[in-house]
């Protein structure tokens, strides 16, 4: 489990981002999709695969 933070960067599409970035510009649509996103990327030279998952304690009740 990683944090939004923008001190890590990870290499994606030949560029370093940081996770904020990536979900900005792979977003996919909520309504469709289990995940929010599902990207591979490369984090300190090891290939890695960063999963977004909505939170599903956040669900309003009645």
């Amino acid at each position: 489990m990683i944090k939004r933070s923008s001190k890590i960067q990870y290499l994606y599409n030949e560029e370093k981002l940081d996770i904020k970035q990536i979900f900005s510009k792979e977003k996919k649509s909520q309504r469709c999709s289990r995940y929010l996103l599902s990207v591979n990327v490369k984090a300190d030279g090891v290939d890695a695969k960063i999963i977004c998952v909505k939170n599903r304690n956040n669900r309003k009740t009645g």
